[in-house]
């Protein structure tokens, strides 16, 4: 069994299970599995594919989405003083990890080399539509490529910065 609720994906959140003093060290923990992922992902001659690229990006940056989605569920139907300083401390750190993916070239240039490449699977609803004057070409990306996509449109972001080159 797992002692931290937030950390146990096995199922639908134990909410009546959650407490607090849960959510600092289940949030830290996701945080540095991710970024150590990321790190690894985006290291030096690490190969860009769906398979050694996208799909390991997938289940780990859904379970810190997951876990953080029920603590903002938390704060939001059961706004306590205990939960909402657990929140308002570990927010600082989850916008941190937003900024730091919508601002990360490397990231941003293998999802785009995931695109050019294209994929074998087929393109549904929620794919990736990079506008590169190649055509429309549909690749399904994760659900952190979805969010990245958020911010590489927005100004600012590595897209708008690198849109010349």
């Amino acid at each position: 069994m797992i002692d931290n609720p937030l950390l146990d994906f096995s199922r639908l959140p134990r909410y009546a299970s959650i407490r607090p003093e849960h959510v600092a060290p289940a949030i830290d923990e996701l945080l540095a599995r991710n970024r150590g992922l990321i790190a690894t992902l985006c290291g030096e001659g690490a190969n860009v594919s769906w398979d050694t690229f996208a799909e390991p990006l997938e289940a780990p940056m859904n379970d810190w989405d997951v876990a953080w989605g029920t603590v903002v569920h938390l704060h939001a139907v059961d706004d306590n003083a205990a939960i909402r300083d657990a929140y308002n401390t570990k927010l600082p750190k989850i916008t941190r990890l937003l900024h730091e993916l919508a601002q990360n070239l490397e990231l941003y240039g293998k999802f785009k080399r995931c695109a050019h490449r294209g994929s074998s699977r087929t393109c549904p609803a929620d794919c990736f539509h990079d506008p590169a004057p190649r055509g429309d070409r549909c690749v399904k990306l994760p659900r952190c490529a979805q969010r990245f996509e958020f911010f590489r449109r927005a100004p600012g972001s590595v897209q708008a910065r690198c849109s010349n080159a």
